[in-house]
């Protein structure tokens, strides 16, 4: 859902990069898991959306040098808590590991992660290529993108074999 960008202040809040332009789900979850040594999830005690942030007040975190020791740590949150999608909508989540197919058919690869470049989304995909696997990085537009199945985490694209990334 995002990642922990440092302290916002000096009395423990922490300021979060969101992974999404609406963070729905970091400001209604209760907790927030990440995979940091000593502890798997924080106690959101408060979290408010502050200009494209998220700041939040979070359990056992006191002072800005805990919320400064926190930076990086990269959260989710629990799948109950996000709302339903409409049709067209996905979660990032929803998309990575989704095999990649070409219009022709033929399998271009696997979707590794996807970003967000502030305009719209960007799967990046690693070829099945072996010993070395191709990257390509495809907006996630529908003039490139003609089918998305998160059931059959399937995605059919308008692409071409050597628009490498």
């Amino acid at each position: 859902m995002g990642h922990i960008r440092g302290a916002f202040g000096i009395k423990g809040w922490v300021e979060v990069c969101p992974y999404s332009n609406e963070p729905v789900g970091l400001l209604h979850a209760k907790r927030w898991w990440h995979t940091q040594a000593g502890q798997e999830a924080f106690t959101v005690q408060a979290c408010k959306h502050h200009a494209d942030r998220v700041v939040a007040k979070l359990a056992d975190i006191e002072d800005r040098n805990a919320a400064e020791a926190s930076k990086g740590y990269q959260l989710w949150v629990d799948r109950a808590t996000l709302p339903k999608t409409a049709k067209d909508e996905f979660y990032f989540v929803d998309l990575i590991a989704c095999t990649v197919e070409l219009a022709s058919g033929d399998i271009l690869g696997k979707v590794s992660s996807v970003d967000d470049n502030g305009v719209h989304a960007i799967l990046n995909v690693q070829s099945l290529d072996e010993p070395r696997p191709k990257k390509y990085a495809i907006p996630f537009v529908s003039a490139y993108v003609s089918t998305v199945d998160t059931a059959l985490k399937r995605i059919v694209v308008d692409w071409q074999r050597d628009w490498e990334a």
